[in-house]
């Protein structure tokens, strides 16, 4: 945490100018104009942000109308640093209400041979120039100035560090339980003089800044990082190469690779021990990269809050955490099956828990894969980005999931891959289409591919002793063997319904 009289020191002090002949005429709150303050998002461009002035005031009381500002205070930032500042005491030309004095510290005696606003006015907007604005509640600010004859409600862009910072910040976070300028600094551990229009403006700054940074996962201060996708910047048959050698290295192998490839974590990913709140500051999905959990491979699905909370919070810690894109992502799973039931699932007590380390993770990630390469991704920003990063890589996912089969029917005798309407197990066929499982009862299973649904009814199949993977296998079988399209019937106990799917899945 740096001091404040060291980061005082080392800021240039603009000279406040007086002007004996300025002159200001006083307007009515309800006659300022409506503005906008702006919306920072995931993919704000920071160098809107490379160069800003923070305003704020100190004032006689709360009412704009018919009090007055006893100190006046700006500070411009460049690359997330303070550089420069103007700062004046105000002669009000009123008394000042000593509830406002045991706030802001401000006496008559400090203000009595200040100049008057209207004297340094003509200073002040020399010093903010065209620069973006903010402030802290800025509202408060520009009302003030409105009514006592200044208007910065003008061309340049306004930003309010209360909303970017409560816009990152963890609603539950007990540290956080005001919107005070005080409470949020000391959440950032910021040291500055509080209720003095200069340290002020000095700490919504930095609030302005982290807050930004949190938001969009880059600093002011760096390059601007190229998002393009990894296969664009280094070709597509170096990734793909890269991918099948990623799918030979034990899990061990895999942690260290994505760790050196991507680089480490800088947030916990709940906010706090009991689990329950995801930290935004771990995400990185602007890159098209998804945060996991390395602990999985002993513990499954850590990042549900209620798995989550019934174990030790180290769990949850940055340096237990890597990223990746989705078919890496999807390795990673399929690697933890693999290394921690090699031919062993038939001694566990629990047999469910094959499923728990092999299907629900693969599964998932298989029908978020799915969905993505059938554009189903939804329209969301973040999710068109993480499809970015995968999207020439189909015949290799595909190719994985065969490999991942093979691996399953070659080690596992009587292999524990439930169908639930959990898991949305990948089924592949022979013309590699992704078929989907959707539901499965006693009596039919579902099966979705893109907009069509399949109708099973499973009687048939499971009278002659089938399981039900066996009998979903053959179907299988007899869709590839048709080479019929997906919208008819393909075989009598079979029913094939097009367009979306239906609610009962």
């Amino acid at each position: 945490m740096e001091q404040w009289e060291t980061v005082f020191s080392g800021l240039t002090s603009a000279a406040v100018k007086v002007s004996p002949d300025g002159k200001l005429f006083r307007q009515k709150s309800h006659s300022m104009p409506e503005y906008k303050t702006v919306y920072i998002s995931k993919q704000f461009d920071l160098n809107r942000l490379k160069r800003f002035v923070v305003v704020d005031t100190e004032t006689t009381g709360i009412d704009c109308d018919s009090e007055r500002i006893v100190q006046l205070s700006a500070m411009r930032f460049e690359n997330g640093k303070a550089k420069e500042y103007w700062d004046t005491y105000v002669n009000p030309g009123k008394r000042i209400r000593p509830e406002a004095a045991r706030v802001n510290g401000i006496t008559q005696e400090m203000v009595k041979d200040a100049p008057r606003l209207e004297e340094v006015t003509e200073s002040f907007l020399e010093f903010l120039k065209d620069d973006p604005l903010v402030g802290y509640n800025i509202k408060f600010d520009l009302s003030f100035l409105w009514c006592s004859g200044i208007d910065l409600i003008t061309d340049q862009e306004i930003y309010d560090a209360m909303l970017s910072a409560y816009g990152v910040f963890p609603k539950r976070d007990p540290r956080l339980k005001d919107r005070k300028l005080t409470t949020v600094a000391d959440y950032y551990r910021i040291d500055f003089p509080a209720h003095n229009s200069l340290g002020d403006v000095y700490a919504t700054g930095v609030v302005l800044v982290k807050a930004a940074e949190g938001i969009t996962g880059s600093g002011l201060g760096e390059e601007p990082k190229d998002l393009r996708p990894l296969h664009e910047k280094r070709g597509i048959d170096a990734v793909r190469e890269e991918l099948k050698e990623f799918e030979q290295k034990s899990y061990a192998e895999m942690v260290d690779y994505l760790l050196k490839k991507y680089g480490p974590a800088e947030a916990d990913y709940f906010t706090d021990s009991v689990s329950w709140i995801k930290n935004r500051n771990i995400s990185r999905t602007r890159e098209g990269l998804y945060c996991h959990h390395i602990d999985e491979d002993v513990i499954p699905t850590l990042s549900d809050p209620e798995i989550a909370g019934a174990h030790p919070f180290r769990h949850q810690k940055k340096d237990r955490l890597l990223y990746c894109n989705l078919l890496e992502h999807l390795l990673l799973h399929v690697r933890i099956g693999r290394d921690r039931f090699w031919k062993n699932h038939e001694s566990l007590d629990d047999p469910s828990l094959f499923a728990e380390f092999i299907t629900h993770g693969v599964a998932q990630i298989s029908k978020d894969l799915n969905d993505m390469y059938q554009n189903e991704c939804g329209g969301s920003g973040w999710r068109d980005r993480c499809y970015a990063e995968i999207e020439p890589f189909y015949e290799d996912y595909v190719q994985l999931q065969k490999n991942f089969q093979t691996y399953l029917l070659e080690h596992y005798e009587q292999p524990e891959y439930p169908i639930t309407p959990e898991a949305g197990n990948a089924v592949i066929d022979e013309n590699d289409n992704l078929w989907t499982v959707v539901k499965c009862t006693s009596k039919s299973a579902y099966l979705r591919c893109g907009k069509d649904q399949i109708r099973v009814p499973l009687t048939k199949f499971l009278k002659s002793d089938l399981s039900v993977e066996e009998a979903i296998e053959e179907v299988r079988r007899i869709l590839s063997e048709t080479g019929e399209g997906r919208n008819e019937a393909v075989y009598e106990d079979i029913e094939v319904q097009s367009g979306s799917v239906s609610e009962e899945c």
